[in-house]
């Protein structure tokens, strides 16, 4: 649970003003901390500092009543608080006030957004009244009674896991930058054993002259520069040694990798090929992010790259200093931390002087300190070019290559703990050089290492909730769980729920979670525990895995939700005590990752026409335009269809690609299931085998959707003679609607099949399942199967590229049909990192299959900014992306709203009813009045940031409270609606981002019986639709990154508003609609998610003012909530 903050004392805080360090801020306010900073000070010294503090204040002390007596007109405050305020109020020119004491008002935390830091009283020595230009002014002095009394540095003993516990060598590198031409100018490279001996042969450095940066001197420079470093990485190999390299700024990690980039990508006439493979070792030594993918861009070439799923590091290879060293170490410097600030303030009071010689560097006649080895210093003496000879700036780099700040690093660690095991958690594998993997192909390689790089992310960012919390000392990301009881089969166990964390928990398979005794031992268990290696196989696992079987937060005598845990296997009796804590993780799966990669190999290994999915990334206008010669087989369309509908159907026929644009509301499965019904009931060919439409999407939910819709369409227009529908599942036993036959994957050749025919001669079947299903279908037809006709993809928005090949591949590549449906600006592929940017002619592969595949006319892709529309602008997204034009869910105004993102020809139905109205008399409560009338399609109800000190003491949390508020307007809301007719009952969506959200809600509304309300997060809401929405956007706390970049992504938020027919009602907050955080408007995708919010504020206010009401406060589509027991009254405004 989380520690009690105690009080900052300002005065305690000024004693450390140049520490810019949020973690020693945070450290210092911990009640239980306070004792450790001193102790810890000056590198864990065992001086008495209680009486050197004791010293101090005396001192201070004597030396303010020295003050005090000097001055005149001085008023002392100690005794009389509250007369020395009236004093101050009626304060005069001259006066002077001793120790008044202020405290610091809660509205002050809401103003500055400070919720995890408490101030105590502030009590200034001396305030003087001032009078200047009939004006009071008041000067605040504070009495020091010496001119400096500080510590070099603070150590913090936090774990973390981005320095090596131990090493055997280290190698340490430096590069300087001309910021002229953005190229090194110099380099050096030194290892060293870790006592710190230099390693014989392998101290390097060179540079060149100012008056010389020509690109053969480059490349020179360079080319040492890899030569040098591969020679190190064969003599680490060599010896197996535990070795770990060293930068000491990000700045040099990023001139090093850019510069290795430079080489690698330079045309073969200016470097040679061995250069370039040397430089090319080096990248993928040093380097694991997705800026190895911009290494080769010439897409005419094979693809190399480090086979990282093989060699995944626990560990990062490449480390650097400066971020190291500031996560445990708090200088007395402001800003970041310099180099001369480590060696001043932590090497020379660290190391003996015995240990460490302070170089001095000689330039002609004067003598330089060592802090000519700051970057900008070595660049200042090399840029005016008179130096006669180099040996200064090679120098100057092996200066800087000295280890002495590691070891002082080391040296501090081990005077402050018996245990450096608890503070550095990981100890680097034994060297080998990466292996390197080549695919002919270049999209196809990208693709492999793609994957890889986000399986590997995805890895990463579950260790890294393990790894804070063990550097917080609690459960701040994993579950703290109190044992109960087992049930009587022993497969399942009951825990309470003891801490609300950032993850969200729900009902899970494939043991999917992490369960180890609450204690620093069995968190460090989880940090290394192997998530990749266990990925696909859980058996033999060293630690217990468990699933989530329910979450219950429905009893109220509980204090907390209980949580029941299953296991295949069952539990053992002694598997848990009811005296032992314990702590659950979220783990990486991922059973598919290895299909994916093996059929990018297999393709890889074809030729590329052979190949479907190569054809299409390449050119898919070219390739839709081979047509199959059936379009005189089609008459006319007899099912009832919309015109744009008629229209893409029409194109269908003419092509073997079509992109189907589905905004929201437009009917897109609906007239994917029409399209499908009339194509394969019309289709007369005599066939010598199973005409089979393959369908599939990103979830198993659109897909059964997908095929339910056929199903229905099927029979309305009885179709049901003209073709079969299978459902690939292995769960044969779930009933399934409307009679459709189920099949697990690996049997559909022999439900199909006998002896390679037919069973049921030219009958066409449409087969539905995911991409997994087919890559299980694909190998058992092995070489024998030409593959589907057709196959639709729905959600094509969300299905990555790398997974559409399995299915694409299943495609006959002679005649198949490739159908892609999905809505680019609603939801999208879930990406674990951020990918280099390629040229215009270079396929989007590194997200969804339905961008990947949108290309202009000329063949140039299509990327995210041109999906807004700017005014006066009309959508173009190439030749073969048509739109569904029909909105056939919202009313009038819903429908203006959305026009703004899809175009002034996405238009209501002329097929669609009337939209649903609410008559004002029903409501007696007037906000709840407001919300629902129809004066206004689109409500906000902001709720208000809590400023009530009562509220401050509650025991729950702010963020709790403020959710509580966010359930009572859900909760206000649904029991108005419940109280109509029954038959005039509308339907209800409740949308939430977060389960936690969902959960409350839930258990909130569970009393009420109400069969048309829907509760769920937005993902789960793409393809859903009813008559009232309400979108839950009211948050307390936005100060985490990652919340920011989920509640502020467009899609999400699009996604959330455009399920109503006739009424969206959205709660949130002024901290949503008019952030501060810069980070915001700095990222495109967040900037993009805020001027959707911002313009659904104009939009209700413009909508009122031109209904005639002209003042903002009586805007009724904008709502004031007031929170329970503020005792003001409801107002909209």
């Amino acid at each position: 649970m989380s520690q009690k903050k105690k009080p900052l004392v300002i005065s305690e805080l000024s004693q450390y003003y140049f520490y810019n360090c949020d973690k020693f801020v945070r450290l210092i306010s911990d009640k239980d901390n306070g004792n450790e900073i001193q102790n810890n000070n000056n590198g864990g010294t065992k001086k008495n500092y209680k009486t050197i503090n004791e010293a101090m204040k005396n001192r201070g002390i004597d030396f303010e009543l020295k003050v005090k007596n000097k001055l005149k007109n001085v008023i002392d405050c100690e005794k009389n608080v509250d007369y020395t305020m009236n004093c101050l109020k009626n304060a005069k020119n001259g006066q002077i006030f001793y120790q008044m004491k202020f405290n610091v008002p809660d509205e002050f935390y809401d103003e500055m957004q400070m919720d995890n830091i408490k101030l105590g009283a502030f009590v200034p020595d001396f305030i003087e009244v001032k009078e200047r230009n009939s004006k009071k002014e008041i000067m605040i002095y504070d009495a020091k009674a010496s001119k400096s009394t500080h510590i070099s540095h603070q150590f913090i003993e936090t774990p973390t896991a981005n320095f090596p516990q131990k090493t055997v060598h280290n190698l340490i590198i430096s590069m300087s930058l001309d910021h002229y031409l953005s190229r090194p100018f110099a380099w050096g490279i030194c290892l060293y054993h870790n006592s710190g001996h230099e390693i014989k042969n392998h101290r390097y450095s060179e540079s060149i002259s100012k008056n010389d940066v020509s690109l053969k001197s480059f490349i020179h420079l360079i080319s040492c520069f890899v030569i040098v470093l591969e020679d190190i990485f064969k003599y680490l190999q060599k010896y197996e040694s535990k070795a770990c390299a060293f930068v000491y700024s990000d700045q040099e990690k990023k001139v090093i990798q850019n510069v290795l980039l430079e080489i690698i990508s330079m045309d073969e006439s200016n470097v040679s090929r061995n250069i370039q493979q040397s430089a090319t070792k080096c990248l993928f030594n040093l380097f694991e992010d997705s800026l190895l993918l911009a290494s080769q861009n010439n897409t005419t070439e094979s693809f190399k790259f480090p086979n990282i799923s093989k060699e995944w590091r626990d560990f990062p290879r490449l480390i650097v200093l400066e971020r190291a060293i500031s996560e445990n170490i708090a200088f007395h410097v402001p800003g970041f931390y310099r180099f001369i600030n480590i060696r001043d303030q932590l090497v020379k009071p660290t190391l003996k002087d015995s240990e460490y010689n302070f170089i001095i560097i000689k330039k002609n006649d004067d003598f330089k300190e060592i802090e000519n080895a700051e970057l900008e210093n070595i660049f200042k003496l090399w840029a005016p070019g008179y130096l006669n000879s180099l040996k200064i700036i090679n120098d100057l780099h092996l200066l800087r290559n000295d280890f002495a700040n590691a070891r002082a690093y080391y040296e501090l660690l081990k005077k402050s703990t018996n245990n450096i095991s608890s503070i550095l958690i990981f100890i680097p594998p034994k060297f080998t050089l990466t292996e390197v993997k080549n695919f002919k192909n270049n999209y196809l390689g990208k693709l492999y290492f793609f994957k890889q790089y986000e399986a590997i992310k995805k890895c990463n960012r579950h260790r890294s909730d393990r790894i804070k919390d063990f550097m917080y000392g609690e459960a701040v990301y994993g579950s703290e769980l109190q044992f109960e009881e087992l049930s009587s089969d022993s497969k399942i166990a009951r825990f309470t729920l003891l801490s609300i964390n950032k993850k969200e928990l729900e009902c899970s398979l494939y043991h999917s979670f992490i369960l180890v005794e609450d204690n620093p031992e069995g968190v460090l268990k989880a940090i290394r525990f192997s998530d990749m290696e266990y990925r696909t196989n859980h058996s033999k696992s060293p630690l217990l895995l468990v699933d989530i079987y329910k979450v219950d937060y429905s009893d109220p005598e509980k204090k907390a939700p209980l949580i029941y845990l299953k296991r295949t296997k069952g539990f053992s009796s002694t598997n848990f005590s009811k005296e032992i804590k314990y702590r659950l993780y979220k783990r990486y799966y991922d059973h598919n990752l290895d299909r994916v990669l093996k059929t990018l190999t297999i393709i890889d290994k074809r030729n590329d026409h052979e190949s479907v999915f190569m054809n299409l990334l390449k050119n898919p206008n070219e390739w839709a335009q081979k047509l199959t010669g059936e379009v005189e087989q089609f008459k006319e369309i007899k099912l009832q269809m919309s015109p744009s509908q008629e229209e893409i159907s029409k194109k269908i026929l003419k092509r073997r690609l079509q992109i189907v644009w589905g905004p929201p509301g437009s009917g897109k499965t609906h007239f994917l299931s029409l399209f499908t019904t009339w194509y394969l009931s019309e289709y007369k060919c005599k066939l010598t085998k199973n005409y089979i439409v393959g369908v599939t999407a990103f979830t198993r939910a659109a897909i059964e959707n997908l095929l339910d819709r056929i199903s229905t369409v099927q029979k309305q227009h009885h179709k049901t003679s003209n073709f079969d529908i299978i459902y690939l599942t292995d769960n044969l036993k779930k009933n399934h609607l409307n009679g459709i036959e189920k099949c697990k994957a690996w049997d559909l050749k022999s439900k199909i099949e006998i002896n390679g025919k037919p069973i049921v001669n030219g009958k066409p079947i449409v087969i539905g399942g995911t991409v997994w299903d087919w890559f299980k279908v694909r190998e058992k037809w092995n070489f024998d199967w030409v593959g589907c006709d057709i196959m639709i993809i729905d959600e094509g928005s969300q299905l990555l590229v790398s997974d559409a090949s399995i299915a694409i591949e299943c495609l006959n590549p002679k005649s198949g049909k490739l159908i892609v449906a999905g809505d680019h600006m609603q939801m999208g592929p879930i990406l674990q990192a951020t990918y280099p940017t390629a040229p215009l002619d270079h396929p989007l592969i590194f997200g969804s299959i339905l961008q990947c595949l949108m290309r202009k006319e000329n063949g140039n892709v299509i990327h995210e900014k041109d999906f807004i529309l700017k005014k006066g602008q009309k959508h173009n997204f190439g030749p073969l992306t048509a739109q569904l034009k029909e909105n056939w869910r919202m009313n009038q105004e819903l429908n203006g709203f959305f026009q703004k993102m899809y175009g002034d020809d996405y238009n209501i139905s002329p097929l669609k009813k009337s939209s649903l109205l609410f008559e004002d008399s029903q409501f007696e409560d007037t906000p709840i009045q407001r919300i629902l009338s129809p004066g206004s399609a689109i409500v906000l109800v902001k709720l208000p940031m809590i400023k009530n000190k009562r509220l401050r003491n509650d025991p729950r949390t702010l963020e709790d409270k403020f959710l509580q508020t966010e359930v009572e307007v859900v909760e206000a809301i649904y029991l108005s609606i419940n109280k109509m007719e029954e038959t005039k009952k509308p339907s209800l969506l409740i949308v939430t981002p977060y389960h936690r959200q969902r959960n409350a809600i839930q258990s909130q509304l569970k009393r009420y019986t109400n069969e048309l309300q829907i509760i769920d997060t937005t993902e789960k809401m793409q393809g859903k639709e009813a008559d009232i929405v309400i979108a839950c956007f009211g948050f307390y706390n936005l100060d985490e990154t990652f919340t920011k970049e989920f509640v502020f992504d467009i899609n999400r938020l699009n996604v959330a508003t455009s399920r109503a027919r006739s009424k969206l009602i959205i709660i949130t907050t002024d901290k949503m609609l008019y952030p501060k955080d810069i980070k915001i408007f700095a990222n495109k995708k967040m900037r993009e998610g805020w001027a959707f919010l911002n313009m659904i504020e104009n939009w209700v206010q413009n909508n009122d003012n031109n209904s005639g009401r002209k003042r903002k406060r009586e805007n009724i589509g904008i709502i004031k909530w007031k929170i329970s027991g503020d005792g003001k009254k409801q107002r909209n405004y």
